[in-house]
């Protein structure tokens, strides 16, 4: 989430969280630099995060790479489709 109070439709609140107001940033870094590798914004209306998560790591499937990912995006049928596609996913 990066931090926005300003007028933006894509604007998102998260009343949970200590920044309550941003701009919903989904991004792929490299661990040793945090160099950031794809990003998707998040507009309002969007696809699900199985999908979206898949069309971040698009071009890294079937590659042997390790993906380390919070909680939030942790489930069964993502971790085993990460598998299926050579991809080691920990959360």
């Amino acid at each position: 989430m990066i931090p926005w109070r300003g007028r933006l439709r894509i604007r998102t609140y998260n009343q949970g969280k200590l920044i309550k107001y941003g701009l919903l940033v989904r991004m792929v870094t490299e661990s040793t630099s945090g160099y950031i590798l794809n990003l998707k914004t998040y507009a309002g209306k969007g696809k699900k995060i199985q999908e979206t998560i898949f069309t971040l790591l698009e071009p890294y499937l079937d590659q042997n790479y390790h993906v380390y990912q919070d909680n939030y995006y942790n489930h069964v049928t993502i971790a085993e489709t990460l598998l299926s596609r050579q991809v080691c996913g920990t959360g």
